[in-house]
């Protein structure tokens, strides 16, 4: 990117303080040239002094003790952001170092938008287990391929697309994912994991708590885009059910075995 600004702005929703030092560590081991801004809203609290990092620290509050929930909080990092590309990461998942090296090799041409494989962390085992799934209209019909915090796509893919749905708390990075296609954004995906997203059981997050509401969402989200009648799934489900077995896809150049 020429000029002074950062080549890459990446939105991180704070909800989880106590967790985001991992993040920033994730994003500082980053092995790109360009400079990196991460714009922090917290959601539901107060800014917090970060500390010191090779990159600049932009913090947003979210101005209430209410939490806006992820789609407000997103489409205010994203509209603080000066940089063309984005990125999201989750305050308690943790980029490898060549995450953003990889997706911005595959953005440019058709392409505004990257996900990729990731590493699903069972906090309370510590097992962790390779999720790694194609995007296609298909798919899209029955579940969202995309984990959030391995997606970095272009200001253009997001303007195209409009802004995520706070109406929304749930599914709101899948009806984001869908409306994008369906707005003719390309998407490319890294073959090899460069994520290490943490699941931390039921209760312990939004991907896996409050399943009666999650139900509800699923059934709304699913009469706004046409879609048949679905089980709520997340994705450590998507991990490790074998009802996802066919889905599934062989990766390329892991770094390391999964374990325990």
């Amino acid at each position: 990117m020429l000029g002074q600004g950062p080549e890459v702005s990446v939105i991180v929703a704070v909800t989880r303080p106590g967790a985001l030092g991992a993040a920033l560590a994730g994003i500082a081991d980053q092995k790109i040239a360009g400079p990196i801004e991460v714009v922090l809203v917290w959601d539901g609290l107060a800014p917090a002094p970060v500390g010191s990092w090779p990159f600049t620290v932009v913090s947003v509050p979210s101005g209430s003790s209410r939490r806006a929930g992820l789609a407000r909080t997103w489409n205010t990092g994203i509209e603080t952001a000066r940089a063309q590309v984005l990125a999201i990461c989750d305050d308690d998942d943790r980029w490898r170092p060549d995450h953003l090296d990889a997706a911005l090799r595959l953005l440019g041409g058709p392409c505004d938008a990257v996900h990729g494989a990731a590493w699903v962390l069972d906090a309370a085992s510590g097992r962790r287990h390779p999720f790694h799934f194609p995007l296609s209209p298909e798919i899209l019909r029955h579940t969202n391929p995309v984990i959030p915090s391995t997606a970095v796509f272009t200001r253009r893919a997001w303007e195209r697309t409009g802004p995520f749905d706070p109406g929304l708390r749930y599914y709101t990075d899948w009806d984001w994912v869908l409306r994008s296609v369906a707005a003719g954004v390309v998407w490319r995906r890294i073959e090899h994991p460069t994520v290490d997203y943490v699941w931390a059981g039921p209760g312990g997050n939004d991907s896996a708590a409050r399943s009666t509401q999650r139900a509800a969402e699923l059934a709304r989200l699913c009469a706004r885009h046409g879609l048949d009648a679905l089980p709520v799934a997340d994705f450590f489900a998507m991990a490790t059910d074998r009802r996802w077995d066919a889905w599934r896809l062989p990766v390329q150049g892991w770094p390391e075995a999964p374990g325990p």
